[in-house]
């Protein structure tokens, strides 16, 4: 399963996903501010290292929110996404293009992996749950 390891880019904490091997797979920011009922996830998977540039990697862009004691998730157009200026994903792919892609499974299974292990994102959308 994945490894999930948090670093920064500059003042921007985001999340490394890594398979068993150490070599980064996605690397994801997420926002998740007072006001928000929900989660905005940018999320890139592609080439990581050094000598690695933006286009190396394809971006998605979706939100994460409760229902009840569920989570929902639901990827968004790229001009909707949080941090869509940002380059350092890769190209953000809209929606349509995001469920036509070839690493949709893998962003899913994202999603759930952060639903699942990120504890400060977890953290905020129970509290989300219990002001309801």
């Amino acid at each position: 399963f994945f490894d999930l390891r948090m670093l920064r880019h500059g003042n921007y904490p985001f999340g490394a996903i890594r398979y068993p091997r150490w070599w980064a797979f996605a690397a994801y920011y997420a926002d998740f501010s007072s006001g928000h009922d929900f989660v905005s996830v940018l999320v890139g998977f592609g080439k990581w290292s050094e000598d690695s540039a933006p286009d190396d990697r394809t971006a998605f862009a979706f939100t994460i929110w409760t229902a009840g004691e569920h989570f929902q998730v639901s990827l968004i157009d790229a001009a909707d996404a949080f941090r869509s200026e940002t380059k350092f994903f890769g190209k953000i792919l809209d929606r349509a293009g995001a469920l036509s892609h070839p690493l949709k499974q893998e962003l899913f299974d994202l999603s759930d992996h952060i639903v699942i292990c990120d504890r400060p994102i977890i953290e905020f959308l129970e509290t989300k749950v219990l002001q309801r």
